[in-house]
């Protein structure tokens, strides 16, 4: 708890957020019931928090620096004085969908694994569209006016993705009864079509890949796609490695509450390890094994980086997700399908065997070469 004061929140809004938390919240000792909440975005936040028919909700008074200190407590007074006599502050009044983006992606921090993606799409795709908006007059046809134009700038598997999360903050929002249907409720999407289809690098293409990896000034994205390519982890597993989850001892780092669900151990090769080392002498011996350009917020996908590459060596263009197929697939000519499944953490056999079909015609490949 804090005592709030106009030099206190213009020194928060004037330095960089430094936490390791997605949000701070300071409760003013001066004005009960008065919070204000630090995003990682940099938005400062003024809050309340009441109950109503025993159900906790927290309701947004404005954002710095349109709301200054000394109007979030006026506003506050007049909701206080209200309630005395049973008038509680309407949930959806003045309420933007910036301010429900932002309480939204606080609470999906804690529920989803994809939180950083979301909170990444919202910046790039959905932000400067909506952030003053007010909820209750976003209706249907602007909802598909503004998806209509998404699919005009990126591919529409991006688009769906982008109005899904809408979709997931306006449901937020009727859950909270801050609205009572969705303007995206009952929303067709456009069929997605794969414009490429994925593939695995063959061996020769790998060693060619690497080279040129190794050549690239961007050495944390270089590194970040070797270390997928040679122990077939997820991007997302990769963006949250941490220092602390690899064990240089045993050759062997360790996955916390993967997608299967529980931990995962994966073993490392020297290669590897030597990579790893490598980012702890870039960014220091704690922390995310990748950061951004900031050095504090994790990479992002680095699939534009990785077409380039490709192109600069010759090789035919893979996705992020076709480096964990390769692997997959090398992997497949030396070892059984059931090694490989615990390897990737799959939870169905099924899923694993998917690679079988790509490993199986590369081996007839290699048969016929040998009498062509």
């Amino acid at each position: 708890m804090v005592r709030l004061s106009r030099e206190f929140v213009r020194t928060l809004a004037s330095s960089p957020y430094s936490h390791d938390k997605k949000q701070i919240e300071y409760t003013d000792s001066g004005e009960k019931g008065l919070r204000l909440i630090h995003y990682a975005s940099g938005n400062l936040v003024y809050y309340s928090n009441f109950y109503r028919n025993g159900k906790k909700h927290r309701k947004p008074i404005g954002k710095h620096p349109e709301m200054t200190l000394s109007k979030a407590k006026e506003v506050l007074r007049k909701w206080k004085a209200k309630a005395q006599f049973g008038v509680l502050p309407e949930l959806n009044e003045d309420r933007t969908f910036g301010l429900l983006a932002d309480e939204y992606l606080e609470h999906s921090s804690k529920v989803h694994k994809a939180a950083r993606t979301n909170e990444s799409r919202y910046r790039i795709h959905i932000k400067d569209h909506f952030e003053n908006e007010s909820i209750s007059k976003m209706k249907p046809p602007r909802m598909r006016e503004y998806y209509e134009s998404l699919v005009q700038r990126v591919s529409i598997s991006t688009a769906n993705r982008v109005i899904y999360l809408v979709r997931s903050i306006f449901t937020y929002a009727v859950d909270q009864g801050y609205l009572d249907t969705s303007p995206l409720q009952g929303f067709k999407q456009r069929p997605e079509i794969s414009s490429r289809p994925h593939r695995s690098l063959s061996r020769d293409e790998v060693k060619t890949l690497f080279t040129a990896l190794s050549q690239e000034p961007n050495q944390t994205y270089s590194n970040s796609i070797k270390v997928m390519l040679l122990t077939g982890m997820r991007f997302g597993e990769v963006e949250k490695l941490e220092l602390s989850s690899v064990d240089f001892s045993n050759q062997c780092l360790t996955l916390v509450d993967t997608k299967r669900g529980g931990d995962r151990i994966i073993a490392l090769s020297e290669v590897v390890l030597g990579v790893i080392k490598v980012q702890g002498d870039l960014f220091g011996d704690r922390g995310l094994v990748f950061k951004g350009k900031d050095g504090i917020s994790p990479i992002s996908r680095p699939f534009r980086f990785l077409k380039k590459v490709c192109n600069s060596c010759g090789i035919q263009e893979v996705g992020i997700h076709d480096l964990r197929k390769t692997f997959a697939t090398l992997l497949l000519e030396m070892v059984d399908v059931y090694t490989v499944k615990e390897i990737l953490g799959h939870r169905n056999i099924t899923t694993t065997e998917r690679y079988v079909k790509a490993s199986t015609e590369r081996m007839k490949q290699s048969l016929n070469c040998i009498y062509s």
